[in-house]
């Protein structure tokens, strides 16, 4: 979907909200990926790392 394109987007959400199926894909495909996603406290660790870093230069 392009950025800055409301009737995209719109058209998007009217599908999500009215195609079972591509919900059911969606959820799966979310489920699989947050099992390969590190966890919250590592995420916030390396932001505050990146982010001191970032500042101190």
């Amino acid at each position: 979907m392009p950025p800055a394109d409301p009737a995209a987007l719109a058209g998007a959400l009217r599908r999500w909200l009215t195609d079972p199926d591509l919900r059911d894909r969606l959820r799966r495909a979310a489920r699989q990926r947050r099992d390969t996603l590190t966890r919250w406290p590592v995420t916030a660790h390396r932001l505050a790392a990146a982010l001191k870093e970032a500042t101190a230069a």
